[in-house]
């Protein structure tokens, strides 16, 4: 059985920003979609867990707000081709539009077993 690959894109955006941030990340998400492998986004904000200090790499969530954005990918070649033409120029319109006020952290999910 073909088994999808999950891209998840964590974004920390300047809270000054956030707004300008989640309007943009739409027509961003369609120019994604619209690459061939690439079958679902989904978006996701992130909150601190009771009683948990922030890991040392996070930034301060005073200034920063965090989302996760998870693409579903049909195959690892069609994952590769993307990283290789179409992620960086993506790259580059997300640091043109909002520059030191947003960072992102990308990984790349492959499931190893699932639970009943």
């Amino acid at each position: 059985m073909k088994q999808e690959i999950d891209y998840e894109v964590t974004i920390q955006i300047s809270h000054n920003r956030s707004h300008d941030f989640f309007q943009w990340l739409p027509g961003h998400i369609e120019k994604v979609l619209a690459e061939p492998g690439f079958t679902r986004a989904q978006i996701f904000t992130t909150t601190p867990l009771p009683n948990v200090s922030a890991s040392s790499d996070a930034l301060p969530s005073t200034t920063f707000q965090e989302y996760v954005v998870r693409y579903s990918v049909s195959s690892e070649k069609a994952l590769t081709e993307y990283l290789l033409t179409r992620a960086p120029v993506l790259r580059k319109e997300a640091q043109a539009a909002f520059g030191e006020d947003f960072h992102a952290h990308r990984k790349i999910l492959v499931l190893v077993k699932e639970s009943p």
